[in-house]
C-alpha cells in the first residue's frame, strides 16, 4: 500500500516577552518614561531583547478570526485542499 504526506498549518496565539532598558534618574522616574512610550508604541529605542513564551501557544478558533479558517490541510502538491470553517 501507498503512503502519502499531507501537512496541518494552523494559526496560534502566543505571548513574547520583550525586555527594554531605559535610562532615568531612578525607578520612579523610569517607570514613567517606560509607561509613557509603552501607551504611545514608542518602545523600540528601549527594546533589548524577547523570548517566545511557548508555554502560551494557543490554537485560535475561527471566531477569533473573523470567521477566516485558522487551519487549513495542505496536499502534497502544497495547495489547502479543507480547512476547518463550515
Amino acid at each position: 500500500m501507498a503512503k502519502f504526506n499531507f501537512h496541518i498549518d494552523r494559526k496560534c496565539t502566543i505571548w513574547v516577552r520583550e525586555y527594554h532598558e531605559i535610562e532615568a534618574e531612578d525607578y520612579l522616574q523610569a517607570r514613567s518614561l517606560m509607561i509613557a512610550n509603552f501607551r504611545v508604541s514608542a518602545t523600540d529605542n528601549t527594546y533589548t531583547m524577547q523570548d517566545v513564551q511557548h508555554d502560551t501557544l494557543e490554537d485560535m478558533d475561527v471566531k477569533e478570526n473573523d470567521g477566516w479558517p485558522t487551519a487549513e490541510l495542505i496536499n502534497p502538491e502544497g495547495y489547502s485542499i479543507a480547512d476547518n470553517t463550515i
